[in-house]
């Protein structure tokens, strides 16, 4: 937590992530690569003058090689792509849906709560300032009570006696509980 401004993703994790991508893409292209090298090699049998009359032939047979290879291309890329989302999407939206879970318990008065992530899940610094915010304000609930409770039983004791010292003590109390209540107000 310290003094710096935490990244919202773990900056080890996005360099996995990337890389992945980056690989992915790489292979896609190296195997588009080689398809269209064997796609398009063909023995030399002939002159050049041949070559010229068959330029329809050689214009269709590129054409569907950089089709063929294009789809190819497309679909790994895509597969590579996805299975990395699949595992982004794996860490970031276990921890949003427990978060979300944690927010409606918060909602309903459970201050008890305490915020665990995987090893592995992104957000870890969010729950972490959250559990400490909880754990504060669950402090400052506490304190309250015990003020709450200690006038009390002031108030009890003083109904037998007469001290002009009480009122000072009560309203001391007071403005302690009234600082608490301005810490959990903000």
């Amino acid at each position: 937590m310290g003094g710096k401004s935490a990244d919202l993703f773990d900056k080890a994790y996005m360099r996995w992530l990337i890389i992945r991508l980056g690989a992915g893409l790489a292979v896609s292209i190296f195997i588009s690569t080689i398809l269209l090298g064997w796609i398009l090699y063909a023995p030399f049998h002939g002159d050049y003058a041949s070559i010229f009359k068959g330029l329809s032939q050689v214009h269709q047979r590129v054409s569907m090689a950089v089709i063929f290879t294009g789809f190819v291309q497309g679909a790994s890329s895509g597969l590579a792509v996805f299975i990395c989302l699949l595992f982004w999407t794996h860490r970031v939206a276990g921890p949003v849906f427990r978060l979300k879970h944690s927010f409606k318990q918060l909602e309903n008065g459970n201050f008890r709560l305490r915020i665990r992530l995987r090893k592995k899940d992104q957000l870890q610094e969010f729950a972490t300032l959250l559990n400490e915010g909880i754990g504060s304000t669950r402090r400052s609930w506490k304190e309250l009570g015990r003020e709450v409770e200690d006038l009390k039983k002031e108030l009890q004791a003083q109904n037998g006696e007469d001290s002009a010292a009480q009122p000072e003590k009560i309203l001391s109390r007071l403005n302690k509980m009234a600082e608490i209540v301005r810490r959990l107000h903000g």
